[in-house]
């Protein structure tokens, strides 16, 4: 259940905020003050981790559960892919380049994604239809390339997954989900309300604030996987084998529950 707050009682001051545009979805950018191993470092993110892992990416691996290695500069990567339809795809393509591998898709919690990819053995790859609807529509020929985009309006409302009690602001991964929600919620205010333009967040500066939840705005964040990468996950968890897909990573949490 989303609920939409007035704009009056929102106090959150990011560096870069998107131009309002009536009413329609606006693309913004915030830049990260902190690098990746420091928000990994920070003290909220063992707090964090645990909500981070429930949000699925996906990554291609063997038989043995390896993940497929890229290479960038010299060194392996294992590129972690965002969208599951790209991520199919990928696998598709792999499959045939290398079909002795028996390759298949892995669930990977976002918080073990992005500390491999902190630690520069992964990418977490964002879709090519996200990173357009990421872009500035003021300048469509600068590219995003910010991170894994997250699509917010900071004047919805939902009951936090993990954190009983906890209204949080959801950050959608998906664009056209975000607007789904805002357009719902917003149906049953006043035309003119104030304060319901979408926002490009990159995930290294949402992670950057996540850590340090509430914050002095009393606001809590809460990503939110596309549905359709969740029925991936309930279905692979239900294959004849999900203690064994569960400990092909022993140091990673793969969606647990």
């Amino acid at each position: 259940m989303l609920a939409v707050l007035g704009s009056a009682s929102l106090a959150f001051t990011p560096p870069h905020r998107a131009h309002a545009v009536g009413r329609r979805s606006t693309r913004g950018r915030w830049t990260p003050r902190m690098d990746a191993a420091a928000t990994i470092a920070a003290d909220g993110w063992n707090v964090l981790m645990p909500e981070l892992e429930q949000v699925p990416v996906f990554v291609c691996a063997n038989a043995a559960g390896q993940p497929l290695q890229y290479e960038r500069d010299g060194r392996p990567l294992a590129l972690f892919y965002a969208d599951i339809a790209q991520a199919e795809q990928e696998l598709a393509d792999r499959r045939r380049s290398y079909p002795d591998l028996e390759l298949r898709l892995l669930p990977i919690g976002l918080g073990s994604a992005f500390t491999r990819a902190g630690a520069g053995a992964g990418v977490i790859v964002p879709s090519p239809e996200e990173l357009t609807n990421a872009a500035d529509p003021e300048d469509a020929d600068t590219p995003y390339e910010a991170g894994l985009p997250l699509f917010a309006c900071l004047a919805l409302r939902k009951p936090h997954a993990s954190r009983e009690g906890v209204q949080a602001v959801p950050l959608f991964m998906r664009a056209a989900d975000a607007e789904a929600s805002r357009d719902a919620a917003a149906a049953a205010m006043p035309p003119d309300t104030q304060g319901l333009e979408l926002l490009v967040i990159p995930l290294p500066r949402a992670l950057e604030r996540m850590v340090a939840q509430p914050g002095d705005d009393g606001l809590f964040f809460e990503i939110i996987p596309p549905g359709d990468s969740v029925d991936f996950v309930r279905r692979f968890l239900a294959a004849p084998t999900p203690a064994q897909a569960a400990s092909i990573f022993p140091d990673m949490n793969i969606f647990p529950s």
